[in-house]
């Protein structure tokens, strides 16, 4: 089990804060919180150097963590959580770690009495196929039929759970490898898990593999995504008041899933010739850095789409929702490979920082999973895939939505996270 709790010690604007060897961090912490996590912990620490440096700060009963611009993070074993809100302590359960994030902010959280607004279901990059298990072109093993056992295990622990809004697969429903005459029995398969579930809607997005497969008009159909006179994969809706999911689809330009005459398909041919010199498309290699993102299985958003997109949060900002980026594709390098980034992921990004409504874009495609909280206090965070979860294993999750942070409980090999909100 994973806790996270943020205390207010050391501000992002000091110069140098210097802690003496050996301070206890009960003695730096404000009247008002002398009952929270850390002061509770009684963990000295030896700092030797300003906030600001990358240094190691060492822990009596941990092992360490690493100061950075914004603080620096605490973690330590079998320790009694005291999990404290507005200015209030409570005593939790013996958990096995427990971390503390000391960032520059008011709050911590993660009292269980608090109630989320709601919650949704989350999984990613099923790729399901009646084949025997692989390994990617990177030689990660991949585990095809299995897949299919884990989404069941995924809805059946959600059904238990209850009080799930909807679910949303982030993309890649069946792989590229599927035999061509099983490809719509592949589908079938998984979509009949997912109608298994019973806590509401199960929203889809397109991803390389699902446009490996078929084309783009049955897929939404297929897929729920609402129809559209373009066959635009692309929309939004709104699960609870004040709050917007806006679907993007990260292959609205692509080499993949349009006629070979179609604009798009020109545009994205074109963009690899132009930045991608291998005769394999497909293949990063001699690209250093961001660049190694155009490749043939990823893509970028088009001119309309990007136009919609900033109209829609123009929109929410105006109804004043909190707004929550959903693609296959990660839109930001610090949450995943560069190989795996959209094309135009920059582009994206200046629409979305033009707004304080977007709270955190989540997808997949990177299949080890990731996360990082850009300038703008934007978090990107990747889920792990069930693909590559060996048997017996698994990848999923809820994410309970409170006023102040997203609390992505994740199952075995998907991470949790605490999204607090700018």
């Amino acid at each position: 089990m994973l806790v996270t709790a943020f205390h207010p010690i050391i501000s992002a604007n000091a110069t140098k804060v210097w802690l003496a060897e050996n301070r206890s961090l009960e003695s730096m912490c404000p009247p008002s919180l002398m009952n929270c996590l850390l002061c509770r912990s009684q963990a000295s620490a030896n700092l030797s150097s300003s906030v600001g440096e990358q240094s190691n700060l060492q822990l009596s009963r941990s092992g360490g963590a690493k100061v950075s611009e914004l603080g620096f993070q605490v973690a330590f074993k079998e320790h009694r959580i005291v999990a404290f809100m507005a200015g209030v302590a409570q005593v939790g359960a013996e958990v096995t770690d427990v971390v503390a994030n000391i960032i520059d902010t008011n709050v911590v959280v993660n009292d269980k009495s608090l109630k989320p607004l709601f919650s949704f279901a989350v999984i990613t990059d099923v790729q399901y196929a009646d084949i025997d298990d692989s390994q990617s072109f990177l030689g990660v093993p991949r585990f095809y039929r299995h897949s299919l056992e884990s989404l069941h295990r995924a809805v059946d622990a959600w059904n238990r759970r209850g009080g799930l809004a909807f679910a949303i697969h982030f993309g890649d429903i069946v792989d590229g490898k599927c035999p061509k005459d099983k490809t719509r029995i592949a589908f079938n398969s998984v979509l009949s898990e997912f109608k298994a579930f019973r806590g509401g809607p199960v929203y889809h997005m397109i991803g390389n593999h699902c446009l490996y497969n078929l084309p783009r008009p049955e897929l939404n159909q297929l897929l729920g995504i609402p129809p559209s006179t373009n066959s635009d994969s692309y929309y939004s809706f709104t699960p609870y008041p004040g709050f917007l999911f806006v679907v993007l689809d990260g292959y609205d330009v692509s080499a993949l899933g349009w006629p070979v005459d179609h604009p798009h398909t020109k545009a994205a041919l074109h963009l690899l010739e132009t930045k991608n010199p291998n005769s394999d498309k497909n293949s990063p290699d001699g690209l250093s850095g961001t660049e190694r993102r155009f490749v043939m299985f990823n893509g970028g958003l088009g001119e309309q789409q990007l136009k919609w997109l900033e109209k829609v949060l123009e929109e929410a900002t105006t109804f004043e929702q909190k707004v929550i980026i959903c693609c296959h594709l990660p839109l930001h390098p610090g949450a995943a490979y560069p190989s795996t980034l959209l094309w135009n992921f920059e582009e994206v990004l200046q629409i979305l920082h033009k707004f304080d409504c977007v709270l955190a874009c989540i997808g997949g495609h990177a299949h080890e999973g990731g996360h990082v909280v850009d300038s703008h206090g934007v978090h990107h965070h990747v889920l792990e895939a069930v693909l590559e979860c060996p048997p017996g294993t698994d990848a999923y999750g809820h994410v309970d939505v409170f006023p102040t942070h997203l609390s992505l409980h994740g199952t075995d090999r998907m991470a949790s996270s605490e999204m607090y909100l700018k």
